[in-house]
């Protein structure tokens, strides 16, 4: 492996780290969750990623706002959207992205509440119809539809599923 002309690529400045990455944009754009305490405004930094050398260029208009505390981050299979894990506010943040620019637009009615927990995980299933969240402490899995137009998430009947604390979910592709 070598280093890629002008890495590491500085995410955002007074905040602790990256904590999630998520590819977004048909491949197109890198989003790195940040989360911590420093700053009340935690945030999403996006980056076009340049298909020859791979190197970044930060997205105009980011840092883009997440909820609180935005452990993780994870998108649609085909691009579209991008939802983070607030930890801190017991929310899930959901975005459009603009295909052209990354741009981020917070889906209507973001962010969706995940009242028993605090959101540690989050992935989107293969088909792109449903996100799946796990929380800390013994809260378990949420479970969201996610509408393919707008982005927005609604609870499926029975969600959340009780369990244990859930710090990684993963789905298996056929």
């Amino acid at each position: 492996m070598t280093p890629v002309a002008g890495s590491p690529f500085p995410t955002q400045a007074n905040f602790p780290g990256p904590d999630g990455l998520a590819i977004g944009g048909a491949g197109k754009f890198l989003y790195v969750s940040m989360s911590g305490t420093v700053n009340a405004n935690n945030v999403v930094t996006g980056f076009a990623i340049d298909s020859t050398t791979g190197a970044l260029t930060q997205i105009a208009g980011s840092p883009f706002t997440a909820g609180k505390d935005p452990l993780r981050v994870a998108t649609d299979p085909a691009g579209r959207f991008l939802f983070t894990a607030n930890s801190q506010d017991s929310t899930v943040s959901a975005f459009t992205i603009d295909s052209t620019s990354g741009g981020l637009t917070p889906v209507s009615g973001s962010p969706f509440a995940t009242p028993l927990g605090a959101p540690d995980a989050v992935v989107v299933d293969p088909t792109g119809g449903f996100l799946y969240v796990g929380t800390s402490g013994t809260s378990g899995l949420f479970v969201f539809s996610v509408n393919a137009t707008t982005g927005a998430l609604s609870p499926i009947v029975g969600s959340p599923f009780a369990g244990q604390s859930l710090n990684g979910v993963a789905i298996a592709k056929p």
